[in-house]
């Protein structure tokens, strides 16, 4: 280690970093003359970002960051750290109380939460939910905001940034892109101040007539705000750049036109030199104010470039995020596949490539590691995963992880992968499932960037785990799908709701389905309209037992029996680690999914660690409910030998009462990896309605055996 970096470490040791996370709207993998692929692109080549390019030879560049397809899904997980899926803002949000999606002849859209997230209960269709930056502002950061929000719909909480922590607010609120770019135009509003478009941009009279671009405008604002600031601060720089419309700016705009580019393009290349420029800027003001070597920088997208409008870009579309395929709006690669940097002197390696893959709501646990806050309470569930261990070169919290996106609503541009569809990845593989025709496609995207080659009818087997997979996440999740009013066969599952039927099909998924229109066959006594569950090979209740049922059944996971949340046995802590086969009847070469199951009235946190030669390696981390189950990850045969010997740390607590703390649990488990090739060890049992093989873990508030773990490993372990 240089002295330069001895230096710069012993300064983070001794005070909390600034923390700079530089958001970009509607960029694209390749949007940038930073070469994400393994290789330069002609796009590589056209647009001009050599303030990119100094902050990746600075840092880590991130070839595999992944967001949602549209705008608002994704800062909803950057803000909650929850999966779209989960929080159920999977669509773009403005006004209050009223979907923005479009139509379809076959499908209706789900009942989503339209308007969006805030911290507090009260507003319907909304997924309450506690901010990383409220939580940075407990722990003494000063917050700024600075450009687009988009996290909640007009006149609800979550439309301000204010409600969600920040101290300073400029130009953000409920609108997912500007009126325009051009000062001339004031931003969209008349000379007396009044608005002239609904996506009208606010508070920044100022600037108004004065030939300033949006985009320098708010990076002006930015660095005064910052020039008042005390530290430590984090700073939330989220450019309404390079959103439609393609206005052009002016600086850069003519370059382009020289270059041979045509209107449009210059136009659109001049948005990301601008969007450059800014982030230019804020590196030379810490420099200048002397804060570099304490600034954590993250630089990231929130979903594709925009490649589905002639009226903006040129044709041939969906080819403008070449080698991806398709763009924003898509589940296609060139929908969801982020550029992203992240700069942190003295720890991260200048000029380093990470190829793991990573989500945005995984922002959530990192940015809060990384300002030093390990203990928190928020009342969602956290689906991100730090990936500061990629930062340190001491881990990969990709290994055995699966990504999940959901989308089933349609946005209004068609295109390859957009509109009505799921999909997950897991190691090289993807597959995407159409809710609109039942069609998947699969890829190995580490050999078909591109997604040209779908593997479907190579890969049977593969296509049956993912699609099973993909069923389960999302029904843990309890996403929402589409209702189909002509969906073929299937088995009856369970309901959301008192109108609506979930239909499960051959492979997992389950179809929402209008009660009225589901025929039951095989058994005239079965009466739809009163049966509100149906458990497989039982006999159908008697006429005398389906009048007792309940007209609107309670919704629940499929795959789970709940409990309250208070239970009088439940007053001692129960902890089991369950193990879930994706295929039972090929036991020996199935993959399997990771549950950790809280049987007690307390909420835990748990960090689960395996064994790595004379070390510990941290797999898990998270907060478990009470009475409830967390998934941990997915392995497949090969990985199996990992997991031999275990050590679990727990710390349980009342969320209601603080003084109701129980002592913190550390133990060690060796699991014998023999039952995982035994079919007969894999039975239902009350936590799982489907075979799996459960281990204690804590069993009556005392762990299942002595600790011979030495306890600095294990802090070593859960610090990295």
């Amino acid at each position: 280690m240089t002295a330069a970096v001895a230096a710069s470490a012993s300064v983070q040791a001794q005070q909390k970093p600034n923390i700079v996370l530089f958001m970009v709207d509607d960029m694209g993998w390749q949007d940038t003359s930073v070469p994400f692929w393994t290789k330069s692109t002609p796009h590589n080549a056209t647009y001009e970002t050599p303030n990119m390019e100094r902050l990746a030879q600075q840092g880590m560049l991130f070839s595999g960051a992944y967001a949602s397809a549209i705008s608002s899904p994704s800062r909803c997980s950057l803000l909650t750290g929850s999966n779209a899926a989960r929080h159920r803002v999977t669509n773009w949000t403005f006004r209050r109380d009223q979907m923005t999606d479009g139509q379809d002849g076959l499908l209706a859209s789900p009942d989503w939460n339209y308007n969006g997230i805030c911290q507090v209960e009260g507003t319907p269709n909304t997924f309450v939910a506690r901010s990383f930056v409220d939580i940075l502002h407990s722990a003494g950061y000063h917050t700024i905001h600075c450009g687009k929000a988009h996290w909640g719909a007009q006149d609800t909480p979550g439309e301000s940034p204010l409600h969600f922590g920040f101290d300073v607010n400029i130009a953000g609120h409920a609108a997912g892109g500007p009126a325009t770019y051009l000062s001339e135009h004031n931003f969209g509003h008349d000379a007396e101040g009044r608005p002239t478009a609904q996506f009208a941009i606010p508070g920044l009279q100022k600037y108004w007539g004065t030939g300033t671009f949006l985009t320098e405008a708010l990076t002006l604002e930015a660095l005064s705000a910052l020039d008042k600031v005390a530290q430590p601060f984090f700073l939330y720089m989220s450019h309404y750049a390079v959103h439609i419309p393609i206005d052009r700016d002016m600086r850069f705009y003519e370059k382009y036109r020289r270059k041979g580019l045509s209107e449009k393009e210059a136009a659109y290349a001049s948005l990301i030199e601008g969007m450059d420029k800014s982030l230019g800027d804020i590196l030379d003001w810490l420099e200048r104010n002397g804060q570099a070597d304490n600034t954590i920088i993250l630089f990231m997208s929130d979903n594709g470039g925009y490649a589905s409008g002639a009226e903006w870009r040129d044709e041939p579309l969906f080819t403008q995020n070449a080698p991806l395929r398709s763009g924003k709006g898509s589940l296609l690669e060139g929908g969801i596949r982020e550029p992203m940097i992240v700069r942190w002197p003295g720890v991260v390696e200048a000029g380093s490539r990470c190829d793991s893959y990573l989500s945005i709501e995984d922002f959530f646990p990192t940015i809060l590691e990384l300002a030093g806050v390990r203990r928190y309470q928020v009342p969602q569930t956290i689906d991100g995963r730090s990936f500061v261990p990629l930062l340190r070169g001491k881990g990969d919290p990709s290994k055995g992880r699966c990504l999940i996106w959901n989308y089933p609503h349609v946005w209004g541009n068609r295109g390859p992968g957009i509109d009505l569809n799921c999909a997950i990845r897991e190691g090289d593989w993807k597959l995407i499932y159409s809710y609109k025709t039942g069609q998947k496609a699969l890829y190995n995207i580490c050999l078909d960037i591109g997604e040209e080659h779908n593997l479907v009818a190579e890969q049977p087997k593969l296509v049956r785990r993912l699609s099973r997979h993909l069923g389960k996440r999302l029904r843990v999740m309890k996403a929402q799908r589409p209702i189909n009013n002509e969906v073929g066969g299937g088995t009856v599952s369970g309901f959301q709701g008192k109108n609506i039927v979930l239909v499960e099909d051959e492979d997992g998924f389950e179809i929402p389905m209008l009660k009225q229109d589901v025929v039951v066959v095989g058994n005239e006594e079965y009466d739809i309209g009163k049966v509100n569950t149906i458990e497989r090979e039982k006999p159908l209740p008697s006429q005398a037992a389906k009048a007792k049922e309940l007209e609107e059944p309670e919704e629940k996971p499929i795959t789970f029996k709940p409990k309250p949340l208070e239970r009088r046995e439940g007053e001692r802590l129960n902890l089991y680690l369950s193990f879930l086969p994706d295929e039972v009847k090929e036991i020996s070469s199935t993959g399997f999914e990771s549950y950790l199951v809280n049987d007690s009235n307390y909420y835990m946190q748990v960090s689960l660690m395996s064994a790595e030669g004379a070390s510990w390696r941290l797999r898990f981390s998270g907060i478990i409910e009470p009475n409830s189950k967390l998934f941990v990850e997915a392995f497949d045969r090969s990985q199996v030998n990992d997991l031999e010997r275990l050590c679990v740390q727990a710390i349980a607590w009342k969320q209601d009462k603080p003084f109701s703390l129980k002592p913190a649990i550390t133990t060690e488990l060796r699991l014998n990896l023999t039952k995982f090739y035994k079919l007969h060890v894999f039975q239902p049992n009350e936590f799982f309605n489907e075979p799996n093989w459960t281990e204690d873990v804590i069993r009556d508030d005392k762990p299942v055996r002595n600790v011979f773990v030495d306890a600095e490993q294990v802090k070593e372990a859960l610090n990295s």
